[in-house]
């Protein structure tokens, strides 16, 4: 791994390791379907990212679960998206990488 690809390999590798840690905490303490059904999505998505043939799937479901999240958040009157919005631009990265 060197330069831009190996610094690409890097974030992506740790962006879905913090993502399965995430969802796992979210699958053990949610209370609501909605909830769980995000966060099992997320950790497929973030599982699919860690295997090199399936970046790209795992990339365009991580922002199908970003796009969902933001929207729950906005619906129930929370406009602290940014954290969401961050990890969208990164899910985009990896999926025009």
């Amino acid at each position: 791994m060197n330069g831009r690809w190996g610094s690409l390999a890097v974030l992506r590798v740790v962006f879905a390791i913090v993502l399965v840690i995430l969802s796992i905490t979210t699958l053990l303490h949610a209370h609501a379907v909605v909830f769980e059904t995000i966060a099992l999505t997320e950790l497929v998505g973030a599982l699919l990212l860690l295997m090199p043939r399936t970046v790209r799937v795992g990339a365009v479901t991580l922002l199908v679960v970003f796009a969902a999240a933001i929207t729950v958040h906005l619906l129930h009157g929370e406009s602290s998206v940014g954290p969401l919005v961050i990890d969208a631009a990164v899910a985009q990265v990896f999926l025009r990488s």
